[in-house]
């Protein structure tokens, strides 16, 4: 599978991304969760910035912008 600007998909589950995962795809998994359910769960290899904190930290994630980004 290849992700690219062009062709990003609006919505996947958690079939394809386990997919993309075991074939190596280069992507970055953002989890825009609150801290409080972090702490509860999360999945290795995330990054974690809160949905308030995007803006803010939207830097972090310009080189995954021709990668790929899932955000859940």
């Amino acid at each position: 599978m290849t992700l690219t600007p062009s062709n990003p998909p609006i919505e996947t589950d958690v079939v394809k991304i386990k997919e993309m995962r075991d074939q190596q795809v280069d992507f970055l998994l953002l989890d825009c969760r609150e801290d409080k359910e972090v702490a509860i769960c999360s999945i290795d290899g995330s990054l974690h910035i809160p949905m308030n904190e995007t803006p803010n930290r939207v830097s972090e994630l310009t080189e995954f912008t021709e990668k790929g980004l899932v955000v859940y």
